[in-house]
């Protein structure tokens, strides 16, 4: 799995007009995998996905950083 942050402008509600918002940190990765039982076309899946991101938030002469982390595992089977 590969994730990208994109080339546009980072945009957070309720910032301050002409406020900027940089990263300064984009990690991404995932893994998973997808299984489909061909005797009842139930399938299965799972996956795990990991962000680290760090941003920098400047306006009004001041500027504040933030780190986030993430970490979220899924899986989906058929019920029973």
């Amino acid at each position: 799995m590969v994730m990208k942050r994109g080339d546009g402008p980072f945009e957070m509600p309720g910032l301050p007009p002409g406020a900027t918002v940089d990263f300064t940190r984009f990690d991404a990765k995932g893994s998973g995998t997808y299984v489909v039982d061909l005797g009842s076309m139930a399938s299965f899946s799972s996956s795990t996905t990991s962000i680290q991101m760090g941003v920098e938030v400047t306006g009004e002469g001041q500027s504040m950083t933030m780190n986030m982390s993430m970490v979220q595992e899924s899986e989906l089977r058929p019920k029973r």
